[in-house]
Formats: structure tokens, C-alpha cells, sequence
């Protein structure tokens, strides 16, 4: 199961950094579209989103066009191998993985609405593969609010190998479409 999910993990990263920018950057503004037009993201008040790495969807012009929403990131937490959250502010930093995160203190305790999740590949019962770390599982396992994945059309396949911890998102929106369970 492992080795299947190894071999989707690389097609398809290796399929989004191929994307060139002028279209990666026509899909992002639709797949913003699409995600603005959420019920359940115009009622969010705390939006969870994610510094775009290696070609993902950029979704940090939401906070530019959503003054109404309180923005906060993830943040790897290395030693306890967990996702922990820190409120968007315009510092930020590498870790160690090459991944951005904002300055600032973890927020022990956040009552999040939404949560934008990326993702290397996802399929329609809104199953998702990301790096294989295992973070965000752990984390939206325990964070009960709206998830939704986003990612390029050519990420949703019909179904992905699934184990015990994976966590199903309540949606995947793509340049094309919205799949909602």
C-alpha cells in the first residue's frame, strides 16, 4: 500500500512542477473562484491556509481579498512531529524542510472555521496523499471544522490507496470543479 502511494506521490509532484507559470497561474485564480464560492468559506471567520511549496495552488491572495478573515498557518513542529498553528503575519520563515512559516508564537488553543489543504494527489471521495509525513492526518484528525483540499484538475484521480489514518476532507476544489461529500 505504502509503495503505491510512493509511486502516485512522485508521478504526480513531478507532474505539477512541470506546470508552466502562465497556466499554474490562470488555474490558481480559478481554483480561488471556486473556493470563494463555498457556503461554507463566506461563513468561516478563522481560515487556515498554507504557504504554497513546489508549484502548489497559491492561495495566499486570500488574504488580500478577504479582510473579513482572521488567516493562520501551519507550523512544523519538529520534535513532536506535529502540525501546530501560527497567526498569519507578513514575517516569515523557512524550517527546515524549505517550507515557509510566519514569525511568531504557536497558538495553543484556535477555533478554526476552514482549512485549505494542499496535497500532491486527491481523489473523488476526498482522499488525499500529500509528502507522506503524516502531519496534516494527525492534525485534521483532531480539528473539527470544514477541510477542503485544493489542487490542479490533473490531481484528482477516482480513488487512492487508503489506510486507517488517512482523513477524509469534506471537499476538493480544482480549476474545473468542487467535489463535496
Amino acid at each position: 500500500m505504502n509503495n503505491e502511494k510512493q509511486i502516485l506521490r512522485k508521478k504526480f509532484l513531478e507532474l505539477r512542477l512541470k506546470l508552466n507559470k502562465r497556466t499554474k497561474s490562470q488555474n490558481d485564480k480559478k481554483i480561488i473562484k471556486n473556493l470563494l464560492a463555498l457556503e461554507e468559506f463566506k461563513k468561516a471567520k478563522n481560515v487556515m491556509i498554507y504557504y504554497p511549496f513546489k508549484n502548489e495552488v497559491d492561495v495566499l491572495k486570500l488574504i488580500k481579498i478577504c479582510k473579513d478573515k482572521n488567516f493562520f498557518f501551519p507550523v512544523v513542529n519538529f520534535k513532536k512531529k506535529i502540525l501546530e498553528v501560527r497567526k498569519y503575519n507578513s514575517e516569515f520563515i523557512k524550517n527546515k524542510f524549505g517550507i515557509y512559516e510566519p514569525k511568531g508564537k504557536n497558538l495553543k488553543k484556535i477555533n478554526l472555521d476552514f482549512i485549505v489543504v494542499p496535497g500532491i494527489v486527491f481523489d473523488k471521495r476526498c482522499y488525499r496523499i500529500g509528502f507522506g509525513g503524516g502531519y496534516y492526518d494527525k492534525f485534521l484528525k483532531n480539528v473539527n471544522c470544514f477541510k477542503c483540499g485544493v489542487c490542479y484538475d490533473f490531481q484528482i484521480v477516482e480513488s487512492l490507496p487508503t489506510e486507517k489514518n488517512d482523513v477524509k476532507l469534506n471537499c476538493v476544489v480544482s480549476e474545473e470543479r468542487i467535489i463535496c461529500r
